[in-house]
């Protein structure tokens, strides 16, 4: 009775660690899965979906250093504000802590682009398209840990 207990806290630590920068939530989420896992001998499990949902925790982390990328890409921005988002989510972290994941790539992207064409309005543009970018990365990254939050109340109700 203890596990399924451990497992249900590992995946709500997983729900808000999605949204708070302090914690990483997907992995977590996927963490509550295989103890549950472990400690059922994962009977009712599905291979596929746990593969799936391992798969798709990948997918968080590249969503978290490549999507600020992408969004400053949709607002036609300059190779160095790309680069600067990219450079400024590795460099976030490691200078501001949790937070950088979100202030790391805003101001890369905004120093990328206005050392390239000197305009603090293009640059601010380019750097709400990495923000737009962050929260849509957000919205997906919470749909994957809902999805394995619904598949452990199935196997819980199964």
């Amino acid at each position: 009775m203890l596990w399924p207990i451990v497992s249900g806290i590992l995946i709500l630590i997983g729900i808000v660690g999605t949204v708070a920068p302090f914690l990483p939530g997907p992995p977590l989420a996927l963490a509550g899965l295989l103890v549950y896992g472990f400690a059922t001998g994962f009977a009712g499990f599905s291979g596929w979906v746990i593969g799936i949902f391992i798969a798709l925790t990948v997918l968080t982390f590249l969503i978290d250093l490549f999507g600020p990328a992408l969004g400053a890409a949709g607002r036609r921005a300059s190779r160095p504000a790309m680069f600067g988002s990219v450079l400024g989510t590795v460099l976030g972290v490691a200078l501001f802590g949790p937070l950088g994941i979100v202030i790391g790539p805003l101001l890369g992207a905004f120093l990328g682009e206005f050392f390239l064409t000197g305009n603090p309005a293009d640059a601010s543009r380019v750097a709400g398209r990495v923000f737009l970018a962050f929260v849509i990365g957000t919205a997906v990254k919470l749909g994957i840990v809902f999805a394995m939050a619904g598949y452990f109340v199935y196997l819980l109700v199964t």
